[in-house]
């Protein structure tokens, strides 16, 4: 079985919020993965909800399936990786896109997934 990995834009304040969505299986199986917070204080927040209730919701991008089995590892590299709170203009962008290029080097993500 497989689930969808997408990135969910919300309304903030000023710009965009940025999370990783995985879509699996039943209503436990919807995750968001995100850096919350602001500038020099983000932190890791993993939390089951699915964006698409979310009235603050402005766009979801679909960028691959990923296979339900992947999802603990998918997990994991969301909750270890490393936010950069030292960088001035560090945000939840670039912790999304730093999590994808990881789920890239671990190959559970590449180039060649159907987007």
């Amino acid at each position: 079985m497989s689930s969808e990995l997408s990135v969910a834009l919300y309304k903030g304040g000023v710009y965009l919020h940025c999370a990783l969505f995985i879509d699996g299986p039943g209503p436990k199986g919807k995750v968001i993965l995100h850096a919350t917070g602001s500038t020099g204080r983000y932190k890791f927040e993993q939390k089951e909800s699915d964006p698409r209730q979310s009235a603050h919701l402005v766009e979801l991008i679909y960028l691959c399936h990923v296979k339900d089995s992947d999802i603990p590892a998918i997990e994991d590299a969301g909750k270890n990786a490393v936010i950069h709170n030292e960088f001035p203009g560090y945000n939840c962008q670039n912790y999304v896109i730093e999590l994808l290029e990881d789920l890239g080097a671990k190959e559970i993500i590449n180039g060649n997934d159907k987007i």
